[in-house]
């Protein structure tokens, strides 16, 4: 009998819990390698992404092969999946480029099959790293994929959360307001991070602003108005929209670039706001590129260095901007 995506959900949660504490201990270099997995678990299902990390790494450089039912004592075994994991990790902190590499890994090795609950969750996130990163191909399962199975109406009392926000997200998206349904995704993915539905809309959104880059819209005819002509010079509301949009919607060197052309066109104090905006967009695409992307990252705290108060201010209240993009920021 085939499982609905909120149970494939369901039954992840159940893997990630098993053996969970409240609170995982501090890493040591001489724990065995089953206690940093298990402990590692534990930090997922607390959304503690850089302990998840740590303990991962840890337990990968003494552990065994990965596998299903790797005995760690005794008769004691546990499915050991430190890839698949270390992905999981790497996803829901938006580093795509590594979530990729340790997914796809996961999919070449064959441990993840239809049947297993971390199967559909594969599938999705590795289609959305891949369009996140401009990749167009398509993805091919370790096994024939199944037709995708629909998300329920009437969904258990411990999904309605995350179903909620697909909805809110869904109807924006049919209206075209995807920097709206952006929001609402980005905030799901941090909340129900193993949740079908949520990857699903995840999944459709991004393919709708794939679609939104690549095909123009058309001309918005020009109608008279009765309103005082603009200032020349000064940015229109539209360029303004256009700005923030790309920005919200994860288009950050498009973003970057409209940015710093309304920064040139307006005066201050506005101009020391849209400085900050153009500093959290260009350290967007510089943490995108890794490594590479530290010079990029010095030039945009700069910008914010010379934004002053106003930019520290948009720091602290834009509960849009990513917590990784404002701790690279600060000095």
């Amino acid at each position: 009998m085939k499982t609905s995506g909120a149970a494939r959900a369901v039954a992840l949660l159940v893997v990630l819990a098993t053996g969970a504490a409240s609170h995982p201990p501090a890493l040591r270099a001489e724990d065995p390698w089953y206690e940093l997995y298990q402990n590692a678990l534990k930090s997922i299902q607390s959304r503690k992404w850089s302990e998840a990390e740590k303990r991962l790494k840890a337990a990968m450089l003494s552990g065994p092969r990965p596998g299903r039912q790797v005995r760690m004592y005794g008769v004691r075994s546990i499915d050991y999946l430190p890839e698949y994991q270390l992905g999981l990790v790497y996803f829901n902190q938006r580093n795509y480029p590594d979530a990729l590499e340790q997914l796809t890994k996961v999919q070449a090795s064959g441990l993840v099959a239809q049947a297993d609950p971390e199967f559909e969750p594969l599938k999705d996130m590795l289609q959305l790293c891949r369009i996140r990163l401009g990749q167009t191909a398509p993805v091919t399962a370790a096994t024939p994929t199944p037709p995708p199975t629909p998300v329920p109406t009437a969904p258990p009392a411990e999904d309605r959360g995350d179903a909620g926000m697909v909805g809110i997200a869904r109807d924006f998206m049919k209206q075209g307001r995807l920097a709206e349904a952006r929001r609402i995704v980005d905030s799901a993915l941090e909340r129900y991070p193993q949740s079908a539905a949520v990857l699903q809309a995840a999944l459709e959104l991004a393919k709708l602003e794939d679609r939104a880059r690549v095909v123009p819209a058309p001309p918005t005819p020009v109608k008279p108005s009765a309103s005082p002509t603009p200032r020349p010079g000064l940015p229109s509301v539209e360029e303004r929209r256009a700005a923030f949009e790309a920005l919200y919607s994860g288009r950050y060197q498009d973003a970057a670039a409209q940015l710093a052309r309304l920064v040139q066109s307006t005066p201050a104090p506005a101009r020391q706001r849209l400085l900050a905006y153009q500093a959290a967009a260009l350290a967007s695409a510089a943490l995108m590129q890794g490594p590479a992307g530290e010079p990029a990252l010095r030039e945009a705290r700069a910008l914010l260095a010379q934004s002053g108060a106003a930019g520290r201010e948009v720091l602290e209240k834009d509960r849009y901007l990513s917590p990784a993009v404002v701790g690279a920021l600060q000095p």
